[in-house]
């Protein structure tokens, strides 16, 4: 098992929202910024937790004692490349001669010394996210 090495995140958020018609409808906006929760040699396609930033929007439209909401966010994440020499998670490989410190020649791939095994993290990762969300509140 290849422990991930989680390390805590900032996160700073920023914004307000408009009174547009008195009581009737209100126009929110803001965003955020957040630091990555993996050092770069562990990002993996499990858990995308890189760089990232992005703007929201969002409206609330009120009459009698329901009011209706809608809002978007937008997630941008910084592209993050792994080179093979960066990589911290190994393929796994049940059963292997090859034990740590890994330098074994006759039991460890050439390729490989002082390695558990192949990289299995190495490459480029994108992903962006869209976040829609509504609600309805009713007072009594």
């Amino acid at each position: 098992i290849t422990h991930k090495k989680w390390r805590d995140t900032l996160n700073v958020r920023l914004g307000g929202d408009y009174n547009l018609i008195e009581d009737r409808l209100w126009l929110r906006a803001g965003g955020f910024f957040e630091t990555p929760a993996v050092k770069k040699e562990y990002a993996y396609v499990d858990f995308f937790s890189f760089l990232r930033f992005g703007p929201a929007a969002g409206l609330t439209v009120s009459f009698n004692n329901i009011s209706i909401s809608f809002a978007y966010t937008f997630v941008f994440q910084m592209p993050l490349k792994v080179t093979e020499d960066e990589s911290a998670i190994f393929q796994q490989t049940p059963a292997s001669q090859c034990q740590d410190p890994y330098t074994d020649e006759s039991r460890c791939h050439h390729k490989y010394l002082g390695k558990p095994s192949a990289p299995a993290n190495a490459g480029v990762y994108k992903a962006n996210y869209h976040f829609f969300s509504s609600g309805i509140s009713l007072k009594l």
